[in-house]
């Protein structure tokens, strides 16, 4: 659990680092980077909910 804290709170930063750089850049990749960051959190997210949905029906 300690280790999917961490990822998740690695995941936020680097979401915001990449945000304020498109922000004070417009650079596109950075805006790219934050992009796939969101979806793969997104997907993390819907794995977690399935899993736990799952465990609660057995």
């Amino acid at each position: 659990m300690k280790v999917n804290i961490a990822v998740r709170g690695i995941t936020f930063m680097l979401k915001e680092f990449a945000w304020n750089l498109f922000q004070n850049t417009g650079n596109i990749d950075a805006y790219v980077f934050y992009k796939e960051l969101e979806e793969k959190n997104k997907a993390l997210n819907d794995q977690k909910a399935a899993e736990d949905e799952v465990a609660v029906s057995n």
